[in-house]
């Protein structure tokens, strides 16, 4: 019965993304799995949710790590934004990134099926949601 209450129940959880630089100035998308549970197919930046205890900066590097075999240094937050997952509403922190590698060599999890080093102003072609591109929007703002 607790692990009902607990998965049903509503809470917050504090997701990161990162916008990975790579040294062409372009930056690191990658596109969910089609038989993902959620938003299958969407671009995105990489992250997710931290771990308790966390900050999230570490959980960002963790995420990225996890998700796509690089290492990376965590720069300044650019935006922030809400979205909903089931019952959690995540309140997410997107943070500049660089990749410690000169070619970052890209090795995705399941979680993701592709990705693409882009220039920022290539990005709105990709297929996103609307959330996303608010972000990508922002990301221009703050970088182009």
């Amino acid at each position: 019965m607790l692990w009902f209450i607990l998965k049903y129940m509503h809470r917050q959880q504090v997701a990161v993304s990162g916008v990975v630089f790579n040294s062409d100035n372009q930056v690191l998308v990658v596109r969910r799995s089609k038989d993902d549970d959620f938003l299958p197919g969407a671009w995105e930046f990489p992250g997710g949710g931290t771990e308790y205890g966390e900050s999230p900066q570490v959980g960002l590097i963790r995420e990225i790590e996890e998700e796509c075999r690089l290492v990376i240094t965590v720069g300044k937050p650019i935006t922030t934004g809400t979205y909903y997952m089931d019952a959690v509403q995540r309140v997410e922190i997107v943070f500049a990134c660089f990749s410690t590698q000169p070619v970052p060599k890209v090795v995705l999890s399941r979680e993701h099926d592709a990705f693409a080093w882009v220039s920022l102003s290539e990005i709105a072609a990709l297929d996103m949601t609307p959330y996303m591109m608010k972000l990508v929007k922002e990301v221009i703002l703050a970088y182009d």
